[in-house]
């Protein structure tokens, strides 16, 4: 990535959105992944939400792992349009 100070600065790629996968994305920007915090719960032994919540993480990030940052942006066009009628005019080309 690349990031461009400026009125028309931004965030460009380090390579193409199909290269780029939103799971690993996920991953790597969102940190704590931990949805409760079990660590000094007295009953987390006989608990079983615990491995539940971790499963059903899992079956959450399988689902962002099937898809690429092209597979959001299919018609960058329509994100110009909503830029524009917002006054910014971002570049949505590739770099």
């Amino acid at each position: 990535m690349k990031s461009i100070r400026g009125r028309n600065g931004g965030i460009r790629l380090g390579k193409p959105p199909e290269d780029i996968n939103i799971g690993a994305l996920v991953r790597r920007t969102e940190g704590g992944f931990d949805l409760v915090d079990c660590g000094n719960c007295i009953v987390a032994p006989a608990c079983r939400l615990t491995g539940m919540l971790k499963e059903a993480l899992s079956a959450f990030l399988a689902v962002l792992d099937r898809y690429s940052l092209a597979d959001l942006v299919t018609r960058p066009e329509d994100f110009a349009l909503i830029f524009d009628s917002l006054g910014h005019s971002p570049e949505l080309a590739n770099p």
